[in-house]
């Protein structure tokens, strides 16, 4: 299972900064099979055939996943940020 870590100070990547930090910690809160296929898919660039590899899952599965997580994280930016309606 793919676990979301925090970036340590000085271990010579960039700083996390705090729009990657408030996403992160959004993404933490969808339940963890939701979280792992949104990671996959969308932060680390994997296509579904290759989440559903590394899930050990179908890909309609991974689908499944991803579009569940995808609706929840979007209601918890929409409560968190300001968002405008005339996207």
């Amino acid at each position: 299972m793919l676990r979301l870590l925090p970036v340590a100070d000085g271990d010579g990547r960039d700083p996390v900064d705090p729009s990657t930090d408030l996403l992160l910690s959004l993404l933490r809160r969808l339940p963890a099979r939701q979280a792992e296929a949104v990671a996959l898919r969308y932060w680390d660039d994997r296509s579904v055939k290759q989440a559903a590899e590394i899930m050990d899952c179908g890909t309609e599965t991974v689908k499944t996943h991803l579009q569940r997580g995808m609706a929840k994280l979007t209601e918890m930016i929409d409560d968190v940020w300001e968002v405008d309606d005339d996207r």
